[in-house]
């Protein structure tokens, strides 16, 4: 009788990380590829940014009593509104693409492959996240290079990372 080698665990997660550290640079990879999609996500932002800053400062003008806009430091809203519209905007739709595949039954050929396709899914979605918050962040600060606003303490972007 012969027994078969069974990988130990550190072993199994050993791969499994180097498995989703390719899906990160494969994501990361097509993100980067696609860069007329990234700038075009870039221009978006720097409208939005624009049209709601613009918005919200003007709110908090009035200063309405019984109401927070009074009590917020100039400019405020708009860094809340940055870093919202930020995360949003670079972080992809993981699920509709789960969903798509579950639907079409394009999940079934994953399941026979020695790699798990939720790590792979997940990794992937993370590598092509990094790539876009990188790109949307920069961004921001050059709109806020440009624009004549007092940028925020640097303890504030702590609280961001």
């Amino acid at each position: 009788m012969t027994s078969t080698h069974l990988p130990s665990r550190p072993v199994e997660v050993s791969r499994a990380l180097s498995a989703m550290l390719s899906a990160f640079r494969l994501g990361a990879g097509q993100t980067l590829a696609g860069w007329p999609v990234l700038v075009g996500r870039c221009i978006f932002y720097v409208i939005l940014l624009i049209v709601l800053s613009a918005l919200w400062d003007k709110v908090v003008a009035e200063r309405l009593p019984g109401t927070l806009a009074g009590e917020l430091p100039a400019g405020g809203l708009a860094l809340y509104i940055g870093v919202t519209e930020w995360i949003t905007l670079a972080l992809p739709a993981v699920h509709l693409k789960l969903e798509d595949d579950i639907r079409s039954g394009g999940l079934e050929p994953h399941l026979l492959r020695p790699k798990s396709y939720l790590a792979q899914t997940f990794g992937q979605s993370l590598g092509a996240a990094m790539v876009r918050l990188g790109a949307l962040g920069m961004t921001a600060l050059v709109l806020l290079a440009v624009s004549d606003r007092e940028p925020p303490p640097l303890e504030a972007f702590a609280y961001i990372v």
